[in-house]
């Protein structure tokens, strides 16, 4: 420790360093001697940040608390309110086994947990990702262990030769070292540089197996969910659009199906344009859920009373015919479970009526309402769905084209019932085309022009900015070491972050405008133009125009030196990011 006072003493009397940031430049990777003045960067440029030390240092000490307190609040609330953090454990049927009540007791048994138990209770798209969260931690252990056992002895030995000599009689080993040379500029020795190849190839063929290893277990378990539904309705069933008006009805869609010798087929039902009875069917469920709250509310828990007896609740609620008789039953059954009756008002300044009489009455308004649409008639669309007799058929259906016209009754495999999306099955396929142009059309724009306001943004919150808006926090910052790296290193990089968690919402919409039939196809194109959206944005626009801005005045003075500037900065901007 006093060789290091020494060494750091000489070197604030040699004028080479001014603060201890630059201390830990020279230690932890800078140079010792004056650093050349940063170049220009473009407004909210934070990539070349990872490298400084005290921002790296001020984003752990912001996020390890943050974890550690959100890991401790969760095993402490986990076992109090169960109905929120394990829902699924109310369940009756496919409830997941309970884990430990202990504090930490249940990271291990969820660790431990067979594919195939997951696959049972939550479904194929869960286990798959927990699969990946599972994989990328065993990644990145072994990556860490190897990282530290090896990379760390061999970087800090070149770093603790800049410490001064303890046997040169009190002399410091740089006394005779006029300009001494920064050591990212010395030259590897070929000991190092053997360790980087190596371990290079060590990361990615290990990234290279687990994720193989982590693609194996994916193809068996998708293997084995789908042999569990082979004879389930949906498996068997296709889903049929551009329907021509010929083939626009039941009878007349399944003897085509049956005439194109797939096999037998079950039944068809072409798609009708009930716009009006699901309204109705949602309005229904809305006054449904709000019933519910309101006896909730009325009731508070209702289990926890020695009076309470739901069998007799269900079956007065059963024979009423109407809301009033309903409302009686359900006051003889409740009589002794006494509350203050819930009321609400009707407008903002209205009289208040009483929220159960209401919701009850306007639920079996609407329930009429369903009941006489179900029997309406309704006009045919160009969609329908065919159910054959067996599952090979379906799938023979789904590979071929049916028939002789060019994209009429194009067949795929069906969605599940809940998957399907029902506002965008009356869309069709000219109004699908046109609104996927206006959509690539929009992703376009957004992909292109999204980085500038978010860097306009971005470059708001340094300190010069803060010193124009805010200059009593200006001055804060500069008192407070912490503040400052806080504000240089992690607030850019935080606010990035909330603008950028707009995006996926954007993207949502824009797959939901497009027309999509199915929820699963909807979330595969959100993920589509996300990627699309990293690719674009992150790697080309980004890199490009900050390799641009970086030497925009090289640039201006020699023109013919464009390509060579692009080509030795680009790689620098593009490490970085990946």
């Amino acid at each position: 420790m006093a060789d290091t006072n020494n060494f750091h003493e000489f070197l604030n009397e040699q004028d080479v360093l001014t603060s201890s940031d630059e201390f830990n430049q020279i230690i932890f990777g800078g140079g010792i001697g004056i650093p050349d003045p940063p170049p220009k960067r473009p407004p909210g440029d934070i990539t070349n940040d990872a490298g400084s030390t005290a921002l790296l240092t001020t984003q752990l000490l912001f996020a390890i608390p943050l974890g550690t307190i959100s890991l401790l609040v969760f095993c402490y609330l986990r076992t109090r309110w169960n109905a929120m953090f394990a829902p699924r454990s109310r369940l009756q049927k496919l409830a997941p086994d309970p884990l430990p009540t202990t504090f930490f007791g249940w990271i291990v048994p969820l660790y431990n947990m067979p594919e195939s138990h997951i696959l049972e209770r939550v479904g194929l798209d869960a286990a798959v990702f927990l699969a990946f969260f599972k994989m990328s931690y065993k990644l990145f252990t072994f990556c860490a262990i190897v990282g530290f056992v090896v990379v760390g002895p061999v970087k800090l030995t070149k770093y603790f030769d800049l410490l001064p000599d303890g046997n040169n009689d009190g002399r410091n080993s740089f006394d005779n070292v006029p300009n001494p040379q920064p050591i990212e500029e010395t030259p590897e020795t070929p000991g190092e540089l053997a360790v980087y190849v190596i371990l290079t190839w060590v990361f990615s063929l290990a990234t290279f197996y687990f994720t193989f290893y982590n693609y194996l277990e994916f193809s068996n378990i998708r293997h084995r969910y789908y042999l569990k539904w082979k004879d389930t309705i949906a498996a068997r069933t296709v889903m049929v659009t551009s329907i021509p008006k010929e083939l626009q009805s039941d009878p007349a869609l399944a003897d085509f199906y049956e005439s194109l010798g797939f096999g037998t087929v079950e039944s068809a039902v072409v798609y009708r344009n009930v716009r009006k009875l699901r309204r109705a069917i949602e309005k229904r469920a809305k006054y449904l859920q709000k019933l519910e709250e309101a006896y909730v509310d009325y009731l508070n828990n209702p289990c926890k009373d020695p009076n309470y007896e739901p069998e007799e609740a269900l079956k007065g609620f059963e024979k009423a015919d109407d809301a009033k008789t309903a409302n009686d039953n359900a006051a003889q059954v409740l009589s002794k479970v006494l509350a203050n009756r819930p009321t609400k008002s009707l407008l903002l300044f209205g009289d208040k009526v009483d929220k159960i009489e209401y919701y009850t009455q306007k639920f079996f308004e609407y329930d009429k309402l369903v009941e006489v649409g179900r029997r309406g008639a309704y006009s045919t669309s160009s969609i329908g769905f065919v159910t054959f007799e067996n599952i090979a058929s379906a799938q023979l259906a789904s590979q071929v084209l049916v028939h002789s016209e060019p994209f009429k009754c194009h067949t795929e495999l069906a969605p599940e019932p809940r998957d399907i999306y029902w506002y965008n099955m009356a869309i069709r396929t000219r109004e699908m085309f046109i609104r996927n142009v206006i959509v690539n059309v929009l992703i376009f724009f957004l992909v292109f022009f999204w980085s500038g306001p978010i860097s306009l943004f971005a470059s708001l919150l340094s300190l010069k900015s803060l010193e124009k808006f805010f200059p009593w926090l200006a001055h804060l910052a500069e008192k407070n070491e912490a503040l400052k790296d806080f504000i240089q290193g992690t607030l850019p990089t935080l606010f990035v972050s909330l603008f950028n968690a707009l995006l996926p919402k954007i993207m949502i919409f824009l797959s939901r405008l497009q027309g999509f039939h199915a929820r699963s196809t909807i979330e595969l194109s959100t993920f589509a133009k996300y990627y699309f959206f990293l690719l674009m944005n992150v790697l080309l626009v980004f890199s490009i125009v900050g390799s641009v801005f970086k030497n925009i005045e090289e640039i201006s003075r020699n023109l013919p030196e464009i390509a060579y500037k692009l080509a030795t900065t680009l790689p620098q901007v593009i490490f970085i990011i990946y």
